[in-house]
């Protein structure tokens, strides 16, 4: 998909929730993450929302601005997805006939051509959404205008990293209100104001990986798992 400047809207309430990016915070241009782009599901196992798996790229939209995805010609008309937001729920769609909030918060776009533009009036992660069956291994993407996400992983990904030192500079910084952290087993999305409590990220992701790995054990399935559990 894409936009008109004149189409651009910031709602509010998203200085609430997700929360606000930083006037100063760099909106970069020309980074480069890798994804996933493979995903199987396990026959022997039924998990929720299994259809998709969700493949971080530690980078936020900021409310309301443009961020341009660059994507492989091969990526252009399959069925990934780029989307804006890791929140996915759709209250509408549930079984809530009175609900306090918007009833949904992030965005998803289709990869129809080389070069996607997309926004959100909350802002958000910005994610590629994988469906079952996929098989184009790690595919680079290209972001403009996104903002540095801080993001703690031992993925071996461009774009990813496991320096804790790096990690918490960027929670200092608070240039956008979360924080990610990603394993082989496990991710977690959470509030910046908890970054600080992190000083040991790989210690909790390993223990959180074995946790994981035993549990597929006593289900009798094989090691790894089909995603990261989030």
């Amino acid at each position: 998909g894409s936009f008109d400047e004149d189409d651009l809207t910031v709602f509010a309430e998203s200085t609430y929730f997700p929360g606000p990016v930083s006037a100063t915070a760099p909106r970069l241009l020309g980074a480069t993450v890798e994804i996933d782009g493979s995903y199987t599901t396990d026959p022997g196992v039924l998990l929720n929302q299994q259809e998709t798996v969700i493949r971080p790229t530690g980078h936020y939209a900021p409310p309301g601005e443009l961020v341009t995805v660059t994507v492989p010609s091969d990526l252009v008309g399959t069925e990934i997805k780029v989307r804006i937001g890791f929140y996915r729920g759709d209250m509408e769609a549930g079984f809530w006939p009175v609900f306090n909030r918007f009833p949904r918060i992030s965005s998803l776009y289709d990869t129809e051509q080389e070069t996607i533009t997309v926004a959100n009036p909350f802002g958000g992660g910005i994610y590629f959404e994988v469906p079952d069956g996929s098989a184009l291994g790690k595919i680079t993407i290209t972001l403009d205008g996104a903002v540095k996400m801080p993001m703690y992983s031992t993925l071996e990904l461009v774009g990813h990293s496991s320096d804790a030192d790096a990690f918490q500079a960027e929670v200092a910084a608070w240039d956008v209100p979360e924080f990610e952290l990603h394993s082989e087993h496990f991710s977690a999305t959470l509030p910046m104001n908890e970054g600080q409590l992190y000083t040991e990220p790989g210690a909790l992701l390993d223990l959180m990986d074995r946790g994981f790995e035993d549990i597929r054990l006593m289900a009798g399935r094989p090691l790894p798992g089909i995603r990261p559990e989030w």
